[in-house]
């Protein structure tokens, strides 16, 4: 064997490993497991859908411990836009689980992956769960669920009375923020379990188009759009909830664009530019407190039954 050969055999033996291990890796990427984004803590930066950079703590501050007392309703000193501005600026970066509201607390609680170390270690309580999404997973969330709380949907087994199609997910199975490696329709999406009448429910449901996915989604080829309309403020917004053939599988994550832009993930990033405006002018149902007139909160809530009746009547024309 020449000395040439014997050169190309060990720089092969040498390259070899390193692309095998390069690909591992960008498999890895591929599919992160919901539970891989653990321990990130302190500041680091992001990226939007649409490149939009910001900074953003990773680890909420332990929720501030005030008499019931002394909080305070922070309408009375803030207007209404105000109020929807501080709103849009707690979806881009959502910090603390106690704000969220008791039904998107209790999905937290009932998520199927805890996230535990081994077998033997308990499941983390939702609390600890939402403090470990990265912020995309825990934006995504957030809007994902605030979305759903507050859009009626006809309940059968009430006797045809509203209830949010929140009410519809029986668990939480994943929740997928922004992944470059992912392709766009796999980003941003909130995966869950249907109750078994589920499907029954969203086909009887008042302003959703019902079709089908043809090209993304694979997997969930039943799809249940909110009816939504170009450049009409307040309607620019809605749900896609794509659901399995067996009707118990969904992922769902909510449309803010429109044409080309709607084929890319920024399409359901709430964090990126003009998404967050549009889905408070959809959903600005919050309520806004204040602890020692100084630190103003959002607080998120469910809508009253008075408001879905008004949610369902504006829909009934489409």
């Amino acid at each position: 064997m020449s000395l040439s050969m014997v050169s190309c055999a060990l720089m092969l033996a040498i390259l070899l490993p390193v692309e095998g291990t390069a690909s591992d890796e960008e498999h890895e990427r591929r599919t992160p497991p919901v539970c891989q984004t653990l321990a990130l803590v302190g500041e680091r930066a992001y990226s939007g859908g649409d490149g939009l950079k910001t900074t953003a703590t990773l680890t909420p501050r332990p929720a501030e411990i005030v008499p019931a007392a002394r909080f305070e309703r922070a309408s009375d000193f803030l207007s209404t836009e105000n109020q929807k501005k501080l709103l849009e600026s707690y979806l881009v970066q959502w910090v603390f689980y106690e704000d969220l509201s008791e039904e998107q607390r209790g999905v937290l609680d009932r998520a199927s992956f805890k996230c535990a170390e081994s077998p033997s270690e308990p499941p983390l309580a939702g609390t600890l769960l939402f403090e470990r999404f990265d912020v995309s997973q825990r934006a995504t969330f957030v809007a994902v669920t605030h979305a759903m709380l507050n859009t009626p949907i006809l309940d059968l087994t009430a006797g045809g009375e509203t209830s949010d199609t929140l009410a519809l997910v029986e668990e939480l199975t994943d929740v997928h923020g922004g992944n470059p490696a992912m392709p766009s329709d796999e980003q941003y999406q909130v995966y869950v379990r249907l109750f078994p009448d589920a499907l029954k429910r969203l086909q009887a449901a008042k302003g959703f188009a019902i079709g089908e996915n043809h090209v993304f989604h694979p997997g969930y080829p039943l799809s249940f759009r909110q009816i939504r309309q170009f450049a009409v403020r307040g309607r620019e917004a809605g749900l896609h909830i794509s659901v399995s053939r067996d009707g118990r599988s969904a992922v769902i994550h909510v449309d803010y664009r429109f044409g080309l832009l709607h084929l890319g993930p920024a399409n359901s990033d709430v964090r990126a530019p003009g998404n967050h405006e549009k889905h408070v002018d959809r959903w600005p149902q919050a309520e806004v407190t204040a602890r020692n007139t100084a630190v103003r909160r959002v607080v998120l809530h469910r809508m009253g039954p008075r408001q879905h009746a008004s949610a369902v009547g504006h829909a009934t024309p489409f």
